[in-house]
């Protein structure tokens, strides 16, 4: 079976050789403003890492919503 991705791995290794801000910087002009983890680090400061990833959205438990409904 055949997996198309939205980005493909051409696109993923020119992104790889941007710097991160740059990165950023690009999304802040398209309207994604602070669309970044603040205060990660890098495990091994000497190694770039470039990849596909799936955003999650968390939305926490209401349990006002849930009175009453059993």
């Amino acid at each position: 079976m055949s997996i198309e991705h939205a980005v493909s791995d051409d696109t993923l290794v020119k992104l790889g050789e941007l710097p991160t801000q740059t990165l950023i910087d690009g999304l802040w002009v398209d309207n994604w403003p602070q669309s970044m983890i603040h205060g990660a680090r890098s495990i091994f400061p000497d190694q770039k890492m470039v990849g596909r990833a799936v955003t999650l959205r968390f939305v926490p438990h209401r349990p006002d919503i849930l009175t009453g409904q059993a």
